[in-house]
């Protein structure tokens, strides 16, 4: 239930590094003292999406904001590694605190799109931080490659039956179905329909298992309808 909406922005593109560009909320987080918030947002430019950088901001009454100095004199936490891609752009998908890992480095963790490798195709990534400030990407390449961009992740509850064993991540990904019914005109993708895959890994450095659809249209859906993003949270 939607309580209330500001008629402006909460958060204004003042810096010079983020000028001229669009921000796109990525997550927001209670901070150790209990009163404030931390919120990650990309800033991207349609123009030269090799300029996206994740930044960073506090607040404690959603009017005032503080863009601290991360380490260089800005508020970013992470910049695009610079390269083209062809498919997607450097784009943070999940962020994730906590998730019981005994490592005091792995304390924060991070999916995002990127090409860190220009002689391998993009796809998704992963990075690990202590403090959520200074990340260090896990892999000099992705771990998932191929369609699509739009994505999630989250931590598996140990104390859930599941019908996969030794699973402590998961990656919620957008991946497409054959289907020659569908409209031709619909939208980019011809014959193709958005469903929602699974990956699944004992550990954040283990290898990834899937894809394996767990959501898709059927026939009750009208003709035109697609299951583009899930992002999904612990309950409890």
């Amino acid at each position: 239930m939607l309580i209330s909406r500001s008629d402006k922005p909460i958060l204004t593109l003042n810096q010079p590094w983020e000028r001229g560009g669009t921000a796109c909320a990525v997550g927001a987080f209670l901070e150790d003292d209990q009163r404030s918030i931390r919120l990650y947002y990309l800033v991207y430019f349609e123009n030269d999406m090799r300029r996206n950088v994740l930044c960073m901001a506090r607040t404690a009454d959603l009017r005032t904001w503080e863009k601290p100095d991360c380490g260089d004199g800005t508020n970013v936490v992470m910049r695009s590694c610079g390269n083209t891609m062809g498919w997607g752009i450097f784009m943070p998908s999940r962020i994730l605190q906590g998730c019981d890992d005994p490592d005091v480095n792995r304390q924060w963790k991070m999916l995002y799109w990127e090409r860190p490798d220009t002689k391998r195709p993009p796809g998704y990534c992963l990075a690990t931080s202590p403090d959520g400030l200074r990340w260090t990407p896990l892999f000099d390449q992705p771990v998932i490659t191929g369609a699509n961009d739009a994505g999630s992740m989250i931590d598996a509850r140990d104390d859930v039956p599941s019908p996969v064993e030794n699973v402590t991540m998961l990656i919620y990904q957008q991946t497409w179905k054959y289907n020659p019914q569908l409209p031709r005109d619909r939208d980019n993708l011809s014959a193709m329909h958005r469903m929602i895959s699974i990956w699944r890994a004992s550990s954040i450095h283990g290898s990834w298992t899937g894809p394996i659809a767990i959501l898709e249209p059927d026939r009750l859906d009208p003709p035109d309808v697609q299951f583009y993003w899930l992002t999904p949270f612990r309950a409890g």
